[in-house]
């Protein structure tokens, strides 16, 4: 008798405990160049209502031409029924800022501040931003708003649940999904392939 009830109070709580688990999703990612681990990035998933709120943080650290290097990034991108409400991208190098965009949905448009200046965008409603990407794969979706350069990227179905994206300049970012997630993606730079790899 005693089992039965200490088994239906595990229950109980299990139960309990399920919304909360399923509202907040965390990802952790290992940043790598070549073989060598150089950092780390954290994407957090949290639902509020009828919002989505996604934050990433990534921290790297490494040498190019003999110069040492540390690299800080973090986004809140937040979505609102199914499409982007906002988004804050931040990025540092060695402690200085080398980018800042805020995009947000003003008067039934998006509205950037890039670089200190302020410009509107034709986008009318965008599902899809970069930040996005970690928690869900992008079945037939043909392109990616990326919140840091507030511009589409094209996005390439190569089959096996992987994506090529191209950014304007012609770089290329590629991403793996199992279950639904990104379990591992490519930035290719110029100087370096950065992998990030699901841990």
């Amino acid at each position: 008798m005693q089992i039965a009830r200490t088994y239906a109070l595990l229950i109980g709580i299990a139960l309990f405990l399920i919304p909360y688990i399923l509202k907040a999703q965390s990802l952790k990612y290992g940043v790598y160049r070549g073989d060598s681990r150089i950092g780390t990035t954290l994407v957090n998933l949290q639902k509020k209502d009828n919002q989505i709120e996604i934050t990433t943080t990534s921290n790297s650290a490494f040498t190019v031409l003999f110069m040492d290097n540390e690299l800080y990034t973090e986004n809140l991108s937040i979505y609102s029924e199914g499409f982007l409400l906002s988004s804050i991208d931040h990025q540092e190098l060695n402690g200085e800022v080398r980018s800042h965009t805020e995009i947000s949905w003003k008067q039934d448009q998006y509205r950037a501040l890039l670089e200190g200046k302020e410009k509107n965008l034709d986008f009318k409603a965008i599902q899809w931003a970069f930040n996005l990407l970690y928690h869900h794969e992008p079945k037939d979706v043909k392109e990616v708003f990326s919140e840091r350069l507030a511009v589409m990227c094209p996005l390439e179905d190569l089959g096996n649940h992987s994506y090529l994206l191209t950014l304007p300049d012609g770089r290329e970012n590629f991403y793996r999904y199992e279950d639904g997630i990104c379990v591992e993606s490519e930035i290719r730079t110029w100087l370096a392939t950065i992998k990030i790899k699901l841990e």
